[in-house]
């Protein structure tokens, strides 16, 4: 049987292209710095950033951990308050909750039924000695773009550091991170369609961050870079963004057609999070509630039938407790835990989604009890 994976939020198949631009890098043991150099300078070119603010590490986790520790330690002396929201992935809100240990205060920002965080609210939840706020850019479960235009206004305006987690929305929306104002991102090569194990971070000109790990300086780091996956990374951002505009409308497409052929069974299947006609957010993420049966045996079901979806994020799959993301949009735990997360990416066809609503359908059939 065929398997069509539809779970791209939570990673993506490495492209042809991709793994053949990394493939003579395996065997290289030549001088690197030129070539990161040069790497970090397309990188900071395709986010709209200065040159030397891009630098390339282990993946997305890493990269918040190393940004949130590091302005939180670096700046204690100002002030020990700092701000996220509800819904952030599990390597920001647990860098938090550690912080909030070792002394610092966290204030975590309501979110709308959408999944937009409240400006109004974060605007009221600034002391005088607020340092810092991380807000992702693109949730990782309902696909809801946060506000982070009018985010970083209100951090200019109160001299606050300002850091995103732009996992989701490298290569599926076009950043600039000078238009959006912040100080820091972070990123992730596997969500572009590239190897897992590799990441980057952009920190603003003037600003600096403690490396996590200590070790050799920089330059002598070089010798030693994973230039295969940095390589690869750079093949998939290219690929991603030299037909973003067309993939995305293909993407927005497939899943209008998978959320209306799912509501149109009229068998209380319910869309979380952002509105289908909302395209400024993820094109393709969507989240259900299905009455008729929990989430983990709704996977287990749809993998039966030759369909890879999720009924989390990656990073959570397998969690006993009900998403907090979805709690934080109004979901009860009970409600939370009957619900699904199927992404659309560039492999994705009209067959598949055909396939996926067939398949509901022959397994609405065995809950006909369904009101």
């Amino acid at each position: 049987m065929k398997k069509v994976y539809l779970d791209y939020a939570a990673t993506t198949p490495v492209k042809q292209e991709v793994l053949e631009a990394m493939m003579p890098y395996f065997q290289y043991v030549g001088e690197a710095s030129e070539l990161i150099a040069n790497a970090s300078r397309k990188f900071e070119s395709l986010i709209g950033a200065e040159s030397g603010t891009v630098r390339f590490n282990s993946g997305g986790s890493f990269g918040n951990n190393e940004i949130i520790k590091s302005f939180a330690y670096a700046n204690r002396h100002k002030g020990k308050h700092l701000i996220t929201s509800q819904i952030e992935h599990p390597s920001v809100y647990k860098v938090f909750e550690q912080l909030a240990s070792e002394g610092f205060s966290v204030t975590y920002i309501k979110v709308d039924t959408q999944g937009i965080v409240d400006v109004e609210a974060l605007k009221s939840a600034i002391q005088k000695d607020t340092i810092l706020i991380s807000i992702m850019l693109i949730n990782n479960e309902l696909g809801s773009r946060q506000p982070v235009e009018k985010i970083g206004d209100l951090c200019r305006a109160h001299e606050l550091l300002f850091h995103i987690d732009g996992v989701q929305a490298l290569g599926n929306e076009q950043i600039d991170v000078k238009t959006i104002g912040c100080d820091a991102m972070t990123f992730s090569s596997h969500k572009v369609y590239a190897p897992k194990g590799c990441g980057a971070i952009y920190v603003r000109k003037g600003l600096s961050i403690d490396p996590l790990i200590a070790s050799c300086d920089l330059i002598a780091a070089n010798h030693v870079a994973n230039m295969p996956y940095i390589m690869g990374f750079m093949k998939g951002l290219e690929s991603a963004y030299a037909d973003l505009t067309a993939q995305n409308a293909k993407k927005r497409a497939l899943k209008r057609k998978l959320v209306e052929g799912l509501e149109q069974m009229n068998v209380g299947i319910q869309l979380n999070g952002p509105l289908i006609d909302a395209d400024h957010h993820h094109p393709g993420i969507v989240n259900f509630y299905y009455p008729m049966m929990d989430g983990d045996s709704l996977v287990i079901n749809y993998d039966f039938a030759g369909f890879a979806i999720s009924s989390g994020s990656a990073c959570s799959s397998g969690a006993l407790s009900a998403s907090h993301v979805l709690k934080a949009i109004g979901l009860t735990a009970h409600a939370a835990k009957k619900c699904v997360r199927i992404t659309v990416g560039d492999f994705t066809t009209d067959a598949d989604i055909d396939g996926f609503l067939d398949a509901t359908a022959r397994l609405l059939k065995g809950n006909e009890n369904v009101k």
